[in-house]
């Protein structure tokens, strides 16, 4: 669906001037022969052309026409410079002419909206119809500020919901990850205190019992081959005790034996 567009603003062309000063007949009127050439290079869309003969007619010939800075604003409206267009209508201010300052509040409206205040045009297009209530264009204008502006209000309230709801996610994220940050710390605290109670305890064991790998380990090459001579050693001894407890049971094995050979008996003749 296609969203509502404004009405093209108000174009004042100045064609009478009510003049202060009275010229003779056959005169020729400069202040209207420049707001003239204004005009003609305005219709012709030389807007940088006609504002600057505008311009130059107010200064030279009337600083306060409200008629010359309605038209001035004009020039600065088709060049899409809003907020200097908005400069110039407001110097219509105080005009005698309600119809004239119906019509700058109805291009500030314009010039607003163009800028996307649309608070600022709906006021403007209100002051117009308050000095001019039946014109259809400013009712227009003003009822499709009034839904700009109601959409302008909801994107801004979602966005602010988005933003709260991305600040909530980021901070229970940073509430995590101190969370977790804290039980590793904790648990790392816990392995460390551990280690040290393991430590303690084989520092009280006494040095007994049999040696451990990593001593004989540590040994000498001299040192283990001069333990296991030790060993054999003993290992000798006792076989020997055993082959003499062997022999001395054999001994007296033999002896309690009877002797032996063959033996006759004798004839008893």
């Amino acid at each position: 669906m296609n969203s509502a567009r404004i009405r093209y603003p108000r174009i004042s062309m100045l064609v009478t001037l009510s003049m202060s000063v009275l010229f003779f007949a056959g005169w020729i009127n400069p202040y209207r022969e420049r707001v003239e050439e204004g005009n003609r290079e305005f219709q012709a869309e030389e807007y940088e052309k006609a504002l600057g003969i505008y311009a130059d007619a107010a200064a030279v010939f009337d600083p306060e026409s409200r008629e010359l800075h309605f038209n001035i604003g004009d020039s600065w409206y088709k060049q899409k410079d809003y907020q200097k267009a908005i400069e110039e209508y407001s110097r219509v201010f105080g005009s005698n002419s309600p119809l004239l300052e119906a019509k700058a509040h109805y291009n500030i409206g314009n010039a607003s909206f163009e800028q996307e205040d649309y608070a600022g045009a709906i006021g403007a297009y209100v002051s117009s119809l308050k000095l001019n209530n039946k014109d259809e264009d400013t009712k227009y204008n003003l009822e499709v500020a009034r839904k700009k502006l109601k959409e302008q209000l909801d994107k801004m309230k979602n966005q602010q919901e988005s933003q709260d709801q991305q600040q909530q996610q980021q901070q229970q994220q940073s509430e995590q990850q101190q969370q977790q940050g804290q039980e590793n710390q904790d648990k790392q605290q816990e392995q460390q205190q551990q280690q040290g109670e393991e430590e303690k305890d084989k520092e009280k064991k006494p040095p007994e019992q049999s040696e451990s790998k990593e001593q004989v380990q540590n040994e000498s090459p001299d040192q283990q081959q001069q333990k296991e001579v030790q060993l054999s050693q003993e290992e000798a001894e006792r076989l020997l005790d055993r082959l003499q407890e062997d022999e001395e049971q054999q001994r007296r094995e033999m002896l309690r034996r009877p002797s032996g050979g063959s033996y006759t008996v004798e004839k008893d003749w």
